[in-house]
């Protein structure tokens, strides 16, 4: 339109609430972030199908897991388009992160919990289970890779999110009990 100049370089600042530990929500404290982007980042209608990068200054020894990509070392990540992007969620902090390959698709395990609450090879073989499964239904794996968020919480209630690289999931750490390591004098 006439008037209109190109703007090289825009810089905004908002404020979201991001406090509640659950997959449809986001939470930034001392011990860990999960990021639900669809809630904190908008976007200008016009400009939807752009491709899009967003960089996270992460504290001093901080990891980053998102499911466009296999590793976020830098901070860094970046979509096709503003939906791809908000349709990955991120975690950052001092998670554990296993991966697996099965059927040709590379499956990541990323956990935010005390390691002493669940055993990972008792975890990894539901999941690996569960994952043969469900492709084995659909006629094989629509992606090359997928990941799997865990928060194991102290509190009750929980819940799951599917986007289409992975899923997060909360879930009180008491009905992890038979995924915990086992202990002394304990089959």
């Amino acid at each position: 339109s006439s008037g209109s100049r190109a703007c090289a370089s825009l810089s905004l600042q908002y404020e979201v609430y991001i406090n509640e530990e659950s997959p449809f929500s986001s939470i930034l404290n001392n011990q860990h972030a999960f990021i639900n982007l669809a809630m904190v980042l908008f976007y200008l209608p016009r400009e939807r199908a752009r491709p899009v990068r967003v960089e996270f200054q992460l504290p001093q020894g901080w990891k980053m897991a998102t499911l466009l990509n296999a590793s976020s070392a830098t901070g860094e990540i970046e979509a096709a388009n503003y939906d791809a992007l908000v349709d990955s969620p991120v975690e950052a902090g001092n998670f554990d992160s296993f991966e697996y390959q099965q059927a040709g698709a590379m499956y990541r395990v990323v956990v935010d919990a005390n390691p002493n609450d669940y055993s990972s090879s008792r975890l990894l073989d539901a999941l690996k289970k569960i994952t043969a499964s469900e492709t084995a239904m659909m006629g094989g794996a629509p992606f090359s890779h997928y990941t799997c968020i865990y928060h194991f919480l102290p509190s009750t209630g929980g819940g799951g999110m599917e986007h289409a690289l992975g899923t997060a999931i909360s879930l009180p750490v008491s009905t992890m009990r038979g995924f915990a390591p086992a202990s002394r004098g304990r089959p």
